[in-house]
């Protein structure tokens, strides 16, 4: 547990003296540090502390493991994907690191067959979104197994 401050009563059964001067020290210290802050800059230690974020890498391995499920349309991957994708921060290698997840990815060899054979194939794209049209329609009922 965290205690920002306290210093319990010392009970040697529990602990050496040198341990609670030390505990004491570090206690004044910190209430010391935390006196001087900003309540803004407070808030952002503990939060920072309590609730730290996920490394890139960590965020990019979920998206880069995220397959399309057997019984997942089309266009709840493209969702799922675009989602996962918000905090990866790809910058301007977005488009490319969603429609190689997506193509790489699908469940539909037919499917994978024809957007790979499409020249300059990018994710935001018409002919991508056409080619995601044609494919939902003649894969959703029926998908290939892999």
């Amino acid at each position: 547990k965290a205690r920002f401050g306290r210093v319990d009563e010392y009970k040697e059964s529990k602990e050496d003296f040198e341990s609670y001067i030390e505990h004491f020290e570090v206690a004044s210290v910190t209430l010391t540090k935390m006196s001087a802050m900003s309540y803004n800059d407070l808030k952002a230690a503990l939060i920072a502390h309590y609730r730290p974020q996920p490394f890139v890498i960590a965020k990019h391995f979920k998206f880069q493991k995220r397959n399309q499920k057997e019984v997942e349309s089309v266009a709840d991957y493209i969702v799922a994907l675009r989602q996962l994708s918000v905090s990866c921060e790809f910058g301007q290698y977005l488009s490319e690191a969603l429609r190689d997840r997506f193509v790489i990815r699908l469940y539909s060899e037919s499917m994978q067959c024809k957007l790979l054979s499409q020249k300059d194939l990018m994710f935001n794209q018409a002919p991508l979104n056409q080619s995601y049209l044609e494919c939902i329609q003649c894969t959703q009922p029926q998908m290939e197994r892999k």
